[in-house]
């Protein structure tokens, strides 16, 4: 009885899952359209949500429309033939996009995001961007492929657009690491952003 009980919570729970994954999945595929529908506002300049510099140039108009939905939306990444074509988000609560999508919605896919700490503009010289590991591929479930060479071959470009200049990227090192406690003695890639010399660089 017991185990029967656990096999439908779990069936539940898978079901639950892979109609969320649905869901998202539509959801952005409808972003992209909204990306894409240049027909907009009247504002020329929308605000965003971090406090641009009056030096920033204008917002590129393809994000006018998302911007009206999500003013914490900074860009769109993309990587043909996968499933990585996604709205970046940035927020001043680090974790909040880890469990929350552009909809501002709780949704365990979360949403791509970069670390507080960068900047688009003036642009950093390191970006840091943040996305699950979905087992369903979702998000950045497919960067696992980057493990074989062929597949690196296929996609060796990755765009990366933000609200203001867009921006396509090589793929030069792939590799795994871990989160180091603080104390340890080690390159946090993740904690790194701008340099204070070109030496340091």
């Amino acid at each position: 009885f017991i185990c029967g009980l656990a096999a439908v919570a779990c069936l539940g729970y898978f079901a639950v899952y892979v109609y969320m994954s649905d869901d998202s999945s539509s959801n952005f595929e409808d972003l992209s359209k909204l990306k894409d529908n240049k027909k907009v506002t009247s504002q020329a300049k929308p605000v965003v949500h971090l406090d641009a510099p009056e030096d920033a140039p204008p917002v590129l108009e393809e994000f006018n429309t998302l911007l009206l939905k999500n003013k914490n939306i900074i860009g769109w990444i993309q990587i043909e033939d996968t499933k990585i074509d996604y709205p970046v988000m940035q927020s001043k609560d680090e974790e909040y996009y880890l469990d929350h999508n552009i909809d501002q919605e709780k949704d365990n896919n979360g949403a791509i995001f970069i670390d507080s700490d960068c900047s688009i503009w003036p642009r950093s010289q390191n970006i840091i961007i943040y996305g699950h590991n979905m087992k369903s591929g979702r998000m950045f479930g497919s960067l696992d492929g980057y493990k074989n060479k062929d597949y690196y071959d296929k996609h060796p470009v990755i765009r990366f657009d933000t609200l203001y200049d867009k921006g396509k990227y090589r793929v030069m090192y792939v590799f795994n690491d871990v989160v180091h406690e603080e104390a340890e003695v080690a390159f946090k890639y993740y904690q790194f952003i701008d340099a204070n010399s070109a030496q340091e660089y």
